[in-house]
């Protein structure tokens, strides 16, 4: 067989313009190699020559082959084309992973990117603010060998995400007493609301479902999400630098400059398995850094049912927001024959024409699927009387059947009238939740504003940015269900008041990490103030905490300390931080198994800690310490008479017997 003609060219230029004879099959152009090929769009030579390129080992597309390439930010260049010819090329020549070049890669609209293809950069450095000085800074975002995707302008807002919101049904919520500052921000502490928060009260129209724009998210399929080595981050030029789109504004701590507005990094929908590594999702995302639901977002069924169990996060960091969540939650507050109260919220989204929804026979977010042909409004009393403690009135399902019955049936169905503490849950969009997705080494931080400055301070929209609607957090995660997330040697960094915000999970673990604070300013310029230490909310407020129940609450495993910097009163400007034994209605003693709440735990000076209780918890079967947790050996403290007792048992009923005296206690 004769050998290949081959020619060879500089540059992409230098083979554009050329005229490549018919007789020649391959070309190099730098250091790649391209192929005659009839349906080629990666590179068109003047002769009319249709390339692709030839993968450089097998399985491996180089992106720059299809001219993907990194620019400087005082004369981008903008990917976008490049970007889908790469990946259109790669699923349709099954190829298993693209590789992309270091520096600063400018996109302008969001991309939706088939699975089963690995995506990998040449590294994703951290780069959210550890310093106290730009200095510190600087290295970290300048840094030439890091493929950093560049969001740039608007995002297309493509995304709906339905039944995501705050849980106001369920007391997930807690109020923002005192606020150095009164922007846009609302006065609650809140988790993510997908909703746009305007269904009508007094009538059954449920809220609208608020468009949320994200760089990159994924096909809706089963094969598994892998992305490696990259940085992603939000355009925010210094116009001193002469930029024009780029990440020069990151480094100054004097000022506030216009970012991109973009909505979230990356959004993964029914995730299950992916595999996240070196990945940095940093600047400032008017949402979060990461949205991960374990629900599919299209209504397109895609077999099977969604979750987002098995994730693992590796070595990776997120500025302005990790946010991890399933679908919501909603206590049965009463019913009749063929109707069930649900408590309204601006939230709700119930649909007037009817639909199915899974309800549980008790506490629990598991169950059957029922159907209802319509929903209600009503502001007066329920059948049985129950407290209006939102005092927002009801929704009502009608008509509501075990789904293929021919006839209304409620009988199954707990309420808080009937069972106040074991009610029944309805859920509106079901999934596999997050069990044993793990995060190693990873570090998660809040807005984190290069100039120390509050996210409330009014400075945000004197530069012309749209204020924060609510503070956001390192850390958020809820959703029924949720359950057996693992962190290990994860650090959470914030300057703003939440750290952690939680609402219903069981049996988050957390090993060898840290909660640590960032030094902030009250003005910009002014002079950096102590740390005051962030939040950490977990669980229903103590209003609600009854009904949300065991489905609602909050649980975890601490196998190493938090450092003493998850402060419990962070209202006002308070700047040290407490162990977590100083609780109010944040931290939900209630509701929440935590460091001081276990069984028996160490503190940093060797003090052991047990479990309080009152005395008429242990004597109630329906209370929390006699559903969970309990099991055989377990000491408590009971604080009303300064007694210790243990469990002979694990049932609710179980007997509880006093060490060193004469007394039991039988619940009931």
């Amino acid at each position: 067989m004769p050998p290949f003609e081959l020619e060879v060219f500089a540059d992409r230029d230098e083979a554009e313009q050329a005229t490549v004879p018919a007789s020649v099959l391959r070309i190099v152009v730098g250091t790649q190699l391209y192929e005659r090929d009839p349906a080629g769009t990666a590179l068109l030579t003047a002769d009319g020559g249709e390339w692709s390129p030839v993968p450089s080992q097998p399985g491996v597309l180089d992106a720059t082959a299809f001219g993907l390439i990194a620019t400087p930010p005082d004369a981008p260049q903008y990917m976008d084309e490049q970007l889908t010819s790469a990946v259109g090329y790669a699923t349709l020549h099954n190829i298993a992973e693209i590789v992309f070049p270091p520096g600063l890669i400018f996109l302008e609209q969001p991309h939706v990117l088939p699975r089963a293809i690995r995506y990998r950069g040449t590294g994703g450095s951290q780069n959210t603010r550890f310093g106290t000085a730009a200095s510190i800074y600087d290295s970290i975002v300048d840094q030439p060998t890091v493929t950093t995707f560049v969001a740039c302008g608007t995002g297309a807002k493509e995304h709906h995400v339905r039944h995501v919101t705050e849980g106001t049904q369920c007391g997930f919520d807690r109020p923002n007493e005192v606020r150095q500052y009164n922007n846009a921000v609302d006065e609650r502490f809140a988790l993510l609301d997908l909703s746009n928060r305007d269904a009508v009260k007094g009538s059954n129209t449920p809220a609208t479902l608020r468009p949320v724009s994200a760089l990159l998210s994924f096909e809706e399929t089963f094969e598994r999400i892998n992305l490696e080595g990259i940085r992603i981050i939000p355009s925010c030029p210094d116009p001193a630098l002469g930029e024009v789109d780029g990440v020069g504004g990151y480094k100054r701590d004097d000022a506030v400059l216009p970012y991109a507005d973009w909505d979230f990094g990356i959004i993964m929908s029914n995730p299950w398995g992916a595999h996240v590594a070196d990945v940095n999702v940093v600047g400032y995302w008017r949402l979060g850094a990461i949205l991960n639901i374990g629900f599919q977002i299209s209504d397109s069924p895609i077999g099977g049912t969604p979750n987002a169990e098995h994730q693992k996060f590796t070595g990776c960091a997120t500025q302005g927001g990790m946010i991890l969540r399933t679908g919501d939650m909603w206590p049965v507050v009463d019913k009749d024959a063929g109707r069930i109260w649900l408590r309204w919220t601006p939230s709700q989204q119930f649909s007037p024409t009817g639909g199915t929804v899974t309800i549980s026979a008790r506490d629990t977010f598991g169950g059957s699927n029922y159907t209802y042909t319509g929903t209600t409004y009503e502001s007066a009393a329920t059948p049985n009387n129950v407290t209006d403690i939102l005092g927002d009135g009801w929704i009502v399902l009608n008509d509501v059947r075990p789904a293929g019955s021919g006839s209304n049936d409620t009988s199954a169905i707990q309420t808080v009238s009937t069972h106040p503490t074991a009610c029944s849950k309805v859920v509106p969009v079901f999934s596999g939740g997050h069990s044993h997705t793990r995060f190693e080494d990873c570090t998660f931080t809040d807005l984190a504003h290069a100039a120390g400055i509050d996210e409330a301070n009014p400075v945000l929209n004197a530069a012309g940015l749209p204020g924060r609607e609510k503070y956001s957090t390192a850390l958020e995660w809820s959703g029924a269900p949720m359950r057996a997330l693992e962190f290990s040697n994860c650090l959470m960094t914030t300057s703003g008041p939440r750290t952690m915000h939680v609402g219903m999970a069981r049996e988050t673990t957390f090993s060898d990490c840290y909660a640590e604070t960032r030094p902030w300013r009250t003005a910009l310029n002014g002079a950096l103030d102590g740390a005051r230490g962030g939040l950490f909310i977990a669980g229903a407020n103590a209003a609600l905490a009854n009904e949300s129940g065991v489905a609602g609450h909050f649980s975890m495993n601490l196998y190493s300390m938090f450092n003493d910097i998850i402060n419990m009163v962070p209202y006002g400007p308070v700047r040290a931080g407490s162990r977590m034994a100083a609780q109010t209605d944040v931290l939900n003693a209630q509701n929440v198994i935590d460091v001081i709440k276990t069984s028996a735990a160490v503190d940093a000076q060797g003090g052991l800690h047990l479990q309080t209780v009152s005395h008429d918890d242990l004597a109630n079967a329906a209370s929390m310490v006699n559903r969970v947790g309990k099991a055989e050996g377990k000491v408590v403290w009971e604080l009303v008479n300064n007694r210790l007792y243990i469990a002979l048992a694990s049932g609710a009923t179980s007997l509880w017997t006093q060490i060193g005296g004469p007394n039991s206690i039988a619940p009931i």
